[in-house]
């Protein structure tokens, strides 16, 4: 197990002064990094720090301007991923890169089947892929297709290969992304068994919250420099977040205004089987509620199911004081709500469509040339797009492009906007800031705290614990369908907030 008061331990992977340039604009700035046997090494980053490129660095797709590659402290030329591979690196991405209509014994062994005169034993392979020195134990069938499996599993045989091939240190990127709380648990007490076996971790998430239960030591990237490398005892949320972005997270976030009296949206046991029970909540007029919780409390369940988008079992939806039927979508926008999706590019955007198609897609009786005619006007459309892009602050000369070359702030924006230009006076906004930078965080959380000013009742989910707190009037935290806190955000604190997210889980 890894000691970080061990000073004589020699590093697996050390990277020393790394320049990495793409059109005279520099990704990596003399970037200085380690990695030792059986830790957790967490790479924290905004997008755009620079994680990505130090890691296709390390893997042998980019080829650095300047600086060394040591594995065991011997200096090595990376050329390729293949060199890599040989060095003992192992790389496991978001997506997986497992063949789904493969077996599980397949997938492991990949490109390296036992073979008699160049046919494959299936047995031989089976046995073979059981047989690999310090894998993850497997439960499931090695013959079972991995399309059958769910992401836990399909993630063990993804690490398994890795450990099939020698790695001896293996990066991790966004593991826990699409992943339940129980398959995390999972996943770190996979992580654990490759600890005590002596092989390290480079783990890369945006979770700030998850390297608390799991990494040994933090490396913060900002701007493509090392901003600091420290023992994850010497750290908290806050610092690390500070670290991330160059200020306190405090400042990124506007005043918070005043909350009215009235309610512009009240859920009376609202109840869907197996995902959320009894859910009671209130939301005002100017007021920002913030939805925290771990992957698969039931925040993005719930979010559906008051928008319609999901059926729900029982419960009731008021709306403004009046008992509402809202049972699609469309009935949820007839009433004023409006619904920003987590995954923005399949769910929140039409992608053959220019911006402002985008925005204006959810107020086309609007846009109608004559009350007897469907026909559109082009004027109208342009006019009211452009209003609704302006107090998103999406420029006027992206209007015309199509939205799938915008970044995806701007992305973003058009989608806020479609609504503002639909009237929605209550905003179900589900992580309306993953995958923007900073830039474009501080002024999505402008946005949102200028439309609740106007009036408008906001739903602010988020993983990102840091911004629930700074945004929020109120916070929920939900835990398996339900919701079990409810704190003052002005009273509460980033750490607090993280206890009991993560409270029930030691339950």
């Amino acid at each position: 197990m890894f000691d970080n008061n061990d000073t004589t331990r020699q590093a697996i992977l050390e990277v020393r002064g790394l320049v990495k340039e793409f059109l005279n604009q520099r990704a990596l700035d003399s970037v200085d990094f380690n990695v030792y046997p059986g830790e957790v090494h967490a790479l924290l980053g905004e997008n755009g720090a620079g994680k990505s490129t130090l890691i296709k660095i390390i893997a042998g797709v980019y080829h650095p301007d300047y600086g060394d590659i040591l594995i065991d402290g011997i200096k090595r030329t990376i050329s390729s991923p293949k060199e890599s591979e040989t060095l003992g690196l192992g790389f496991i991405y978001q997506d997986l890169y497992l063949v789904p209509h493969l077996s599980v014994a397949e997938n492991i062994l990949l490109g390296r089947y036992p073979s008699n005169l160049g046919l494959v034993t299936r047995l031989k392979l089976v046995q073979q892929a059981r047989g690999i020195p310090d894998a993850l134990p497997i439960s499931f069938d090695l013959r079972t297709p991995v399309k059958d499996l769910s992401v836990i599993e399909q993630w063990k045989v993804a690490i398994n290969r890795a450990i099939s091939l020698k790695a001896r240190v293996i990066f991790m990127d966004e593991p826990t992304s699409s992943l339940t709380y129980e398959e995390v648990k999972e996943l770190f007490n996979s992580i654990t068994h490759l600890k005590s076996k002596g092989t390290a971790i480079v783990y890369v998430t945006h979770r700030i919250q998850e390297i608390f239960e799991i990494a040994d030591r933090v490396t913060v990237l900002r701007d493509g420099c090392r901003v600091q490398t420290e023992s994850i005892t010497n750290l908290n949320i806050a610092l690390i977040f500070q670290m991330m972005v160059g200020r306190k997270f405090e400042s990124l976030f506007p005043p918070r205004g005043n909350v009215r009296t009235d309610a512009c949206l009240e859920i009376r046991k609202l109840c869907k089987r197996g995902k959320l029970e009894n859910i009671d909540l209130v939301l005002h007029k100017g007021e920002i509620l913030g939805l925290a919780g771990l992957v698969g409390s039931g925040r993005t369940e719930l979010a559906r199911a008051i928008f319609g988008a999901d059926k729900k079992d029982s419960g009731d939806v008021i709306i403004n004081g009046k008992l509402s039927k809202i049972e699609s979508p469309q009935d949820a926008i007839k009433h004023g709500l409006s619904f920003v999706p987590e995954d923005r590019a399949s769910q929140g955007l039409f992608r053959i469509m220019d911006v402002i198609q985008n925005i204006t897609m959810a107020a086309l009786k609007r846009l109608e040339w004559h009350k007897w005619f469907k026909v559109l006007s082009g004027k109208k459309e342009r006019c009211i797009a452009s209003k609704a892009a302006a107090k998103t602050g999406l420029k006027d000369l992206l209007m015309r492009r199509s939205i799938r070359f915008l970044s995806g702030g701007n992305q973003q924006k058009a989608v806020l906007s479609r609504w503002i230009c639909a009237g929605a006076q209550i905003y179900i906004l589900d992580e309306p800031t993953r995958g923007i930078d900073v830039g474009a965080k501080v002024a999505i959380y402008e946005l949102v705290s200028d439309l609740a000013n106007e009036g408008a009742g906001i739903i602010f989910i988020s993983s990102d614990l840091a911004e629930v707190v700074g945004i929020s009037h109120r916070i929920l935290i939900m835990e398996r369908g339900a919701i079990k806190h409810e704190l003052e955000a002005k009273k509460t604190n980033l750490q607090e907030v993280l206890d009991l997210c993560i409270k029930h889980k030691a339950a």
